[in-house]
């Protein structure tokens, strides 16, 4: 039994509850034709899909070859960009690529949605691709059942997403979808692979657990925060956090309620950035870094947590960025909005880690560089190399590309929009 889930773009359903009942998890998914950042939100479209599928492969139950007809200002894809788009979700678990629709229909509200036969037939560029992209899919055989090993965990939950975006909080600007997506979008330009995990499931096996918007937070969940870190896991929450339990139901003694003792500190009162302003960050340890907060900030009341970076204005100067040590671990705290860039700024030390070094970890390779591996149980790891800029980049990889059967010695280039998959013995 399956279903076509829409995991990233339809929080009306609990889809950790429903992929219980699905025998294979499906998803659809759609680009957001205007979005500068579309293979981004591919991406964290297919992550999600893999871990609502408890790491199993999945299907691709719906997609475009071309551009759609009901967003607001649809473009056509460009050429390469239907396979960059297809083999980008077979990359992070997919082990079949379904497109709407067969044939264009000529009536309806979908008459000008693409499809793989468009109107003027099968003498078309359209239709060239998408014969093209079944040759290569075919030659992507040896992948079907492989899996992916991420160490980095993002909790997601659709109950704290529901309660996080009611009405009568502090501030409307403060959504969910967006505190995910700008966490997302910086492990994303990193190069580190991500699973989403329930916050009541287990946390084992993962080095980092970043807690994004959980702004509704469960004893359960708490707890299980608790051992992750004492058991030496290093764990982030973002502004927000643990507010309130899963009545909706502020925390005694207010946020961050269960996770207090973990990061070492109280949230005495919200106080937010009047829109349009920005509060300067600078590190405690003297260093040059800098970064900008915005939207949100908190009066903090340390209980062990030390300041890592403070606010030197806005409506609470002081600290804003904490750590605290618990058990082998450590919990970081951050009490403002920060954009990707200055998230990677500030917790890039919580990644410094072998176990979650890019790949292609050259400090040449532009972001626009994606790079991830599927691995067999007999240990063969295929590397998906797709290249999203508009300039050649080197992802410095040896191996059989699955797609030509050519030989990659880490010398040459992925051409702009180019795509390699990498074999590599067991």
């Amino acid at each position: 039994m399956t279903t076509n889930f829409m995991a990233t773009n339809c929080p009306a359903n609990d889809y950790w509850t429903w992929s219980q009942e699905m025998d294979v998890v499906s998803t659809d998914y759609y680009l957001e034709a205007d979005s500068a950042e579309s293979q981004i939100w591919l991406a964290m479209e297919s992550d999600l899909t893999r871990s609502l599928a408890g790491g199993r492969p999945w299907f691709l139950m719906e997609h475009s070859v071309s551009g759609v007809s009901w967003q607001p200002h649809n473009r056509a894809k460009l050429p390469g960009e239907e396979t960059r788009n297809a083999i980008a979700h077979v990359a992070r678990g997919a082990d079949a690529v379904l497109a709407f629709q067969w044939r264009q229909s000529r009536r309806g509200v979908e008459k000008f949605h693409s499809a793989m036969v468009p109107h003027v037939g099968p003498d078309s560029r359209v239709f060239r691709e998408v014969r093209d992209l079944g040759a290569k899919l075919d030659a992507l055989d040896p992948v079907r059942g492989s899996r992916l090993r991420a160490r980095v965990a993002i909790l997601w939950d659709w109950n704290s997403f529901w309660a996080q975006d009611l009405p009568c909080r502090h501030s409307v600007l403060m959504r969910h979808r967006e505190q995910m997506r700008r966490v997302y979008r910086w492990l994303w330009q990193r190069g580190t692979l991500v699973d989403f995990v329930h916050p009541e499931s287990g946390l084992e096996g993962y080095d980092v657990v970043i807690a994004p918007a959980s702004y509704l937070l469960s004893e359960v969940a708490a707890q299980g925060i608790a051992r992750f870190v004492d058991q030496g896991g290093r764990f982030a929450a973002l502004p927000f956090s643990a507010v309130v339990d899963d009545e909706d139901c502020v925390h005694e003694g207010g946020a961050p309620g269960p996770l207090r003792t973990v990061l070492g500190l109280t949230v005495e009162e919200v106080c937010p950035i009047p829109i349009g302003h920005e509060v300067a960050l600078v590190p405690t340890d003297g260093g040059t870094a800098v970064a900008t907060g915005a939207l949100w900030a908190e009066d903090l009341r340390l209980e062990g947590a030390r300041a890592v970076w403070t606010a030197t204005g806005g409506p609470v100067p002081g600290p804003v960025v904490t750590v605290n040590d618990h058990g082998r671990g450590y919990a970081v705290y951050v009490s403002t909005v920060l954009e990707s860039a200055d998230l990677a700024t500030v917790l890039e030390p919580l990644l410094q880690l072998p176990s979650v070094a890019p790949l292609a970890a050259d400090a040449q390779r532009p972001a626009s560089l994606e790079v991830v591996t599927r691995v067999q149980d007999d240990g063969e790891e295929f590397v998906f190399v797709i290249n999203h800029g508009e300039a050649a980049a080197l992802p410095g990889l040896t191996g059989e590309d699955l797609l030509t059967g050519t030989h990659y010695d880490g010398t040459t280039p992925v051409p702009a929009g180019g795509v390699l998959v990498l074999r590599i013995g067991a």
